[in-house]
């Protein structure tokens, strides 16, 4: 077995694990809300064998989640969308889920990055993620962003403002967050 198969079977293991754990761990009469983030990354130019692995898994993984009802969020690079154009574009066309930024590749660095550098990479990104639409259909709404390794900035704060991104899930409850959102395990506002 391939190690590609091999990360894919495991991941699909932590997706089943994580729907279990998650809704025995929401207090008695809260509603459960679900949404599985998919963080579709390939490296820089992959082999065919990888191309095709990336694009099974996603549509298995898709298949999944949307059979039950779920919503999910897929957060492409433009390396995955160049790959898979085809996978990404019928993944956006599924209802329930949404297509999101998660920049140009697997080793973006932003906060290393000045801020016309990342207003190009997110620019393209975007650009990219934003043609993955059927012909004759609607373009998909792009309104989320995920940084590789949670990696950003405040350029990069504003670069997704000009880009009219709604949301940013490059944070972590108690690791990383803005001041006075220390415990916040939710999506909040950000001024400005």
């Amino acid at each position: 077995m391939t190690k590609i198969k091999k990360i894919s079977i495991v991941g699909f293991m932590l997706f089943c694990f994580m729907l279990i754990s998650f809704g025995s761990a929401l207090p008695e009469g809260s509603p459960a809300v679900v949404n599985v983030m998919i963080d579709a990354n390939v490296q820089h130019a992959p082999t065919p064998e990888q191309s095709e692995m990336l694009g099974s898994s996603l549509l298995n993984l898709s298949n999944e989640i949307v059979s039950r009802g779920l919503n999910t969020t897929i957060y492409a690079t433009n390396d995955t969308v160049s790959a898979r154009r085809l996978a990404i574009t019928y993944q956006g066309t599924l209802p329930g889920v949404e297509l999101a930024l998660h920049g140009m590749g697997v080793d973006d660095k932003l906060s290393m990055m000045s801020d016309a550098e990342q207003a190009k990479l997110l620019n393209k990104s975007y650009e990219m993620l934003y043609s993955c639409y059927v012909c004759g259909g609607q373009h998909i709404d792009i309104k989320g962003f995920m940084p590789q390794a949670f990696d950003q900035n405040e350029d990069t704060f504003k670069n997704l403002q000009n880009l009219g991104i709604v949301y940013d899930a490059g944070f972590q409850a108690g690791n990383i967050y803005r001041p006075g959102h220390e415990s916040d395990t939710w999506p909040y506002p950000i001024d400005g």
